[in-house]
């Protein structure tokens, strides 16, 4: 416990800044991967995307809240991306929004729950 207490001490700082839909929407276009450093910038664009959908998972089934988005089966990280990739087409305006934020409301337009789903969700 003493262990992740240090370590939240030496992250935490660290978050201060959250990443914004800007910085994400660039990582994950998808002539950004022709050399490692940009296949690296993929693979946290993927990572992040998928960090999100996995909190968005947990908290739902945890706190028992209305799912913001509901994903359909075998959903695919090119699907996903490519959901954000022109969502943030659509909503130059919110570039500044937070990245999360940011993914959360793209998901949410393209996979909206049914009533059915929300209530299986919770």
């Amino acid at each position: 416990m003493k262990f992740l207490l240090a370590l939240s001490l030496l992250v935490l700082p660290h978050l201060s800044h959250a990443i914004s839909a800007k910085q994400l929407s660039q990582s994950c276009q998808p002539e950004a991967h022709d050399s490692d450093l940009q296949t690296f910038h993929k693979s946290g664009c993927v990572f992040f995307i998928r960090g999100v959908i996995d909190t968005h998972e947990t908290f739902t089934a945890i706190k028992r809240v209305k799912p913001v988005f509901c994903e359909p089966d075998n959903l695919t990280f090119a699907t996903i991306e490519s959901v954000f990739n022109h969502w943030m087409e659509l909503n130059e305006d919110k570039q500044a929004w937070t990245a999360a934020d940011a993914v959360l409301s793209a998901l949410a337009e393209r996979f909206p729950c049914t009533p059915d789903e929300d209530s299986a969700e919770q």
